[in-house]
């Protein structure tokens, strides 16, 4: 029995289907449960790296899969794009969940290397975050810019306190 990854069907600026909310719900409970476990086994410093990224790197290979298959390649694409862009944005929000959760947290304190996990993570869940306001809205300027307000409302909220 053969297990074939059929990735070409989806073709190049073909729109994919809109996923049932379940599935939003799902990753987002599970993706915020692997997520956390994945960022403190990163920083960890009792923990051997290779447990981290033994468990991150599974993780990420099985939920980068599924988005494939659910979202399409084309959306993916653009994540990874867009997730460039953003690296200081990845590096602050790294920095606030550390100092928040960890005590005596500096981001240099820990080799880049500890950060890859962590961040990868982010990436994947503000990509659901995204996708999840985008299926109810709808593709257009409000959702945008309903996602840029609730990151606004984040990234303000992780600084005040």
């Amino acid at each position: 029995m053969k297990f074939k990854l059929k990735l070409n069907e989806i073709k190049k600026g073909e729109k994919v289907g809109k996923p049932h909310i379940g599935i939003y719900l799902f990753f987002l409970v599970h993706m915020f449960g692997f997520g956390s476990s994945g960022f403190f086994l990163a920083y960890d410093t009792n923990t051997i790296y290779l447990m981290a990224l033994m468990h991150g790197g599974i993780a990420i290979f099985v939920y980068i899969i599924f988005y494939i298959a659910i979202f399409g390649l084309d959306a993916i694409k653009w994540m990874v794009i867009n997730a460039i862009i953003g690296i200081s944005q990845t590096y602050y929000i790294i920095d606030s969940i550390g100092g928040v959760f960890i005590n005596n947290w500096s981001f240099d304190n820990y080799p880049f290397y500890r950060h890859i996990i962590p961040a990868i993570y982010i990436v994947l869940y503000t990509f659901l975050v995204r996708r999840f306001i985008l299926h109810f809205l709808g593709e257009d300027n409000l959702s945008n810019t309903i996602f840029l307000l609730l990151n606004g409302l984040v990234y303000l909220s992780i600084w005040y306190f």
